[in-house]
This record gives structure tokens, sequence and C-alpha cells, in this order.
């Protein structure tokens, strides 16, 4: 289950370096946003992100067979944690597209995306940036749309479609 969606996400980078991160994301808008494979030996993946401060990287840990964002240990307890990386982006992009619906006076971002420096850096994930021309194909696109239309958790097998057509979509059951 580990790397069985990431690959086909779109905006799983693999093996790039933080540095060509940060060049793929310093002219993009804030909220723009690449997995990518960690550098450091004690993580499998880092979320890179650009911030309203510039790209900022943060590493997911991988702890009893689940994901989640690294912190600090006093908010390690509050971070949720997934059973793949596709959940968590998910997660964190979803929780940020119905924060930036509300009042911007009165919003305040969540505890759980905040970065451990005094002067916190809030992230935002607003759009991935699918890889250097590659465009997800007109299917995958089809797929996202019938995923997002699809009540969570409903029944696939439902949908008046082909077997092989239902199987697609079983296979990355994902809005994101």
């Amino acid at each position: 289950m580990l790397l069985l969606f990431l690959p086909r996400s779109g905006w799983y980078w693999g093996p790039i370096t933080a540095t060509e991160a940060k060049q793929r994301l310093q002219k993009m808008a804030e909220g723009v946003f690449l997995v990518r494979d960690s550098t450091h030996p004690s993580y499998l993946f880092t979320l890179s992100v650009r911030t309203n401060r510039g790209p900022t990287n943060v590493r997911i840990e991988y702890s009893d067979s689940l994901f989640r964002l690294d912190s600090n240990w006093l908010s390690k307890p509050r971070i949720l944690s997934f059973p793949d990386v596709v959940s968590l982006v998910q997660y964190y992009v979803s929780s940020c597209s119905s924060e930036s619906s509300k009042d911007p006076v009165s919003q305040s971002p969540p505890a759980s995306t905040s970065l451990k420096e005094p002067a916190a850096v809030h992230l935002k994930l607003l759009r991935p940036l699918h890889r250097s021309g590659e465009s997800p194909s007109l299917q995958h696109l089809c797929r996202l749309q019938i995923n997002r239309s699809v009540a969570p958790g409903a029944d696939l097998t439902d949908l008046p479609l082909p077997r092989r057509m239902v199987e697609y979509l079983q296979r990355y059951p994902f809005r994101l």
C-alpha cells in the first residue's frame, strides 16, 4: 500500500533534492506543493510547498504503519496519522480548501500544519505541482472527477459502469 497510490498521483516527484524542489516551487503561487523522496535517511518522503515566505520542506514521518507530518514532540500527539501519503495530503488539501472558504479575517491556521519555528510558517496546501512535462491523462482526470462526485465511502460497484471501469476507479480512490 505504501507506494501503490503515490506514483499514480502525478505530484510525486521521486528522488529530487530540496534544492531542485525549491527551484520548481520558487515562482509558483502560495499553496502549490509536491511530494518527493526525503534525503534524510530517517524519513521516506518530504512535502515541499510554496509558502508566503518561499518554498518550505516538511518531512513526512512513517511510524507504526502510518504517515504524518513531522513536528516537535509537543505537537506530535495532535498531528493526525494516515495509512498512506496520498490520504495525508488529501486531508490537508481539503482542510485548507474549507478554511479558504471561511472569512479570512477570523480565520486562524490549524496548529497541526504550523512548523516548529518561533515565527511559524503556516502551510497551505492548495494545488499539486505535477511532474515536468507530465499532465494527468484524461482518463485519470475523469477518474478524479468521478471520485469527487461520489460520496466518500460509497460503493463504486453500485454505479452503472462496466466492471473494468469500476476496477480502474478503485485503483486510485482519491479526489486529489
